[in-house]
């Protein structure tokens, strides 16, 4: 997806809320009023891949140009850092229930860290279920 840089400037109490929030919810300031405005305008989807825990720096997501491995449909976030996920293969086809059974969780597994494209935090799943023909899957900063 093409991107276009978007500046803006806030009084300083707003300014002030906003980094409170993101650092409330582990984010950057940019990374939070980008998420904001993708829930307020629809955002398609966030890049993810996974890696082994510890073998990646906690900077990937920002840094990385890895080609991402799924594509995260954003839904909801259920409190100040768990997210919730639609999740979709790379080429943005959700991926069914019935592939989960067959093959088991491309993104679940002790050991393993999500890396979210934007990110400067490794994220891990606190939670996957299928929701009708679509899997949902929370994700929470590692701390």
């Amino acid at each position: 997806m093409p991107e276009k840089l978007v500046q803006t400037r806030v009084p300083k109490d707003i300014a002030k809320r906003i980094e409170e929030a993101a650092k409330r919810d582990g984010d950057t300031v940019a990374g939070w009023v980008r998420r904001l405005l993708f829930r307020q305008f629809g955002q398609v989807f966030v890049e993810a891949w996974t890696r082994p825990v510890g073998s990646a720096s906690p900077d990937e997501g920002v840094t990385s140009r890895a080609q991402p491995q799924f594509l995260l449909r954003p839904l909801r976030d259920i409190s100040a850092s768990d997210r919730v996920f639609e999740l979709h293969d790379h080429t943005g086809t959700p991926i069914a229930p019935s592939a989960l059974a067959e093959r088991g969780s491309p993104l679940a597994g002790k050991g393993r860290w999500v890396m979210l494209r934007g990110s400067p935090i490794p994220w891990e799943v606190a939670a996957q279920h299928a929701v009708g023909s679509v899997v949902e899957v929370t994700l929470r900063p590692v701390r």
